[in-house]
């Protein structure tokens, strides 16, 4: 028996096909659209276009050379008080943007209130990093198996709150090693 070869019924998986094409396409353009549009509310919008895309690939910023000590290096936010008050933060941290650094902080208060957030803002997702599915390592410290985290609550050392108080007391100059 022979049988014969008809293609037709691919014609009835085209609207289909299309359907979906349409359907990704749309978030796939708004997602466009926003990468190159600022707004603030009231569906006004201002024209930014490649600027962010530069910005972060030309500049090294504050938090990223922070986090750098603490994910890859495992330092304590209480080593990096330490640094502060030795005024040797900026070079510990392998950020020579002294500049930049002043205009990011007024004080020691908000540089403080800085560290504390960043610090908060890595603790505090730990429990979505533990339900992520296993991803390709990229870092030679990664978060998993060679980062080990715990749902217990995060142990912080008295010389961190020691080094807090002398840090509050003291100048934004001071890390920068400039008094």
């Amino acid at each position: 028996m022979r049988k014969t070869s008809n293609q037709k019924a691919w014609w009835l998986v085209l609207p289909v096909l299309l359907l979906v094409a349409f359907n990704a396409f749309i978030p796939l353009m708004t997602v466009v659209n926003y990468a190159f549009q600022e707004t603030f509310g009231n569906n006004v919008f201002f024209w930014e276009g490649t600027t962010w895309f530069e910005s972060v690939l030309r500049s090294e910023r504050f938090h990223d050379a922070l986090l750098r000590q603490l994910i890859e290096y495992r330092h304590h936010g209480a080593d990096i008080l330490g640094w502060f008050l030795d005024g040797t933060l900026l070079d510990a941290i392998e950020w020579p943007h002294v500049d930049e650094f002043r205009g990011y902080f007024s004080d020691a208060t908000s540089w403080l209130d800085d560290l504390e957030w960043v610090t908060g803002q890595l603790r505090g997702s730990y429990f979505k990093r533990i339900q992520a599915p296993p991803i390709i390592v990229v870092s030679k410290r990664a978060f998993g198996f060679d980062l080990r985290e715990s749902q217990l609550p995060d142990y912080t050392p008295n010389i961190y709150y020691e080094r807090r108080q002398k840090v509050l007391a003291s100048a934004l100059e001071v890390a920068i090693g400039t008094s």
